[in-house]
């Protein structure tokens, strides 16, 4: 629900924004080969170690070079 909310106020404040809910990986590429995405709002509801992160990070900035990756939600705490 968070990330939902989160999207209702992207859209409030005049930006562009597609909600796509929960997607595997593969899935989350596909979508972002689709149209030219500047920024990617992840919504965790878990908590991930800061390396799974990171490297999830870093696997979409390799494929996606300029890509904005913000993390937020329950599950992410500031390192």
């Amino acid at each position: 629900v968070g990330a939902l909310l989160h999207y209702g106020l992207l859209l409030h404040s005049g930006k562009s924004a597609k909600f796509c809910g929960t997607l595997p990986e593969d899935q989350l590429f596909k979508e972002l080969e689709s149209q030219k995405y500047k920024e990617l709002h992840v919504s965790l509801v878990l908590k991930f170690k800061d390396s799974e992160l990171n490297n999830f990070k870093r696997r979409i900035e390799k494929r996606f070079p300029g890509l904005l990756v913000i993390f937020g939600g329950t599950g992410f705490e500031e390192q």
